[in-house]
């Protein structure tokens, strides 16, 4: 399940609990899985963020997963824009996660593992 997220920089703990409920429901809907694409407006706009901005975005994220168990794969698409997958820890190896690094790997051949 893809979301695009153009920025999750400094939110509210109230903002912190629905984006945290939202990625519980994608992860249900997507099997265990899902990317964020941050630095995208909703419309599918490529805008970027600041790195000051994409750092406090995947901080965010960290936390948010964080407090469901998951893991967090991500690659810096460009210097403006990154990709994260979520995976739930308990989840088995899907297409999805294999088809995000082959996207990777035929996009950069540069990634990051982060637990």
């Amino acid at each position: 399940m893809l979301k695009l997220q153009l920025k999750l920089v400094n939110p509210t703990p109230e903002r912190i609990e629905h984006l945290v409920t939202q990625m519980k429901w994608r992860l249900e809907e997507g099997q265990g899985e899902a990317i964020y694409e941050i630095g995208v407006e909703d419309n599918g706009l490529l805008v970027g963020l600041s790195d000051a901005d994409l750092q406090a975005s995947v901080k965010t994220l960290t936390h948010m997963a964080e407090r469901w168990v998951c893991l967090l794969f991500y690659l810096c698409l460009t210097d403006i824009i990154i990709d994260i997958l979520l995976r739930n820890q308990e989840i088995t190896c899907t297409a999805l996660f294999l088809q995000f690094f082959l996207m990777i790997f035929l996009r950069s051949g540069n990634f990051l593992f982060h637990i």
